[in-house]
């Protein structure tokens, strides 16, 4: 797991660089900005070529949960799930709330805020282009600094 992650970060910043500087000036982004962030940060470039197939991949890896399914690409990106979609990616259990009862949008944000990948904010408050920058970075910065040991 380690040397993927040595991999995955470099690739991460590129792709920042490339592919995401379109979006930092957005006020909003919408879910298919997010799950691209997932796709990027697990590197996966091939066998899911749009928004649906690669909902598809989070959906049977519990990435993104069953209940998801409903979303669209254009739907609005929202902080708590992003949030979420991080932490399952990352495979954060969180504290002691989220041990106990499960994972939620709320614990998520929480658990993100904690480890430094997400500033403070409300959960119902719109991803801007720029915050979604700024999670996608801290999130290889943290998997770059967990492979390190």
């Amino acid at each position: 797991l380690g040397i993927f992650y040595q991999l995955a970060v470099p690739a991460v910043y590129a792709l920042a660089t490339q592919a995401l500087t379109q979006i930092v000036g957005s006020k909003a982004v919408v879910f298919s900005d997010g799950v691209e962030l997932v796709f990027t940060l697990l590197q996966i470039e091939k066998g899911y070529p749009d928004f649906e197939a690669r909902k598809e991949f989070l959906l049977k890896t519990g990435i993104m949960p069953q209940k998801w399914k409903k979303y669209r690409s254009s739907d609005p990106l929202f902080r708590e799930d992003l949030a979420y979609l991080v932490v399952k990616m990352l495979r954060l259990k969180g504290g002691a709330k989220a041990r106990l009862l499960g994972m939620n949008k709320r614990f998520s944000m929480e658990e993100l805020i904690h480890e430094g990948i997400m500033r403070e904010g409300h959960g119902k408050d719109l991803m801007t282009g720029t915050e979604l920058v700024e999670v996608m970075t801290q999130a290889a910065d943290f998997m770059l600094r967990r492979a390190e040991g």
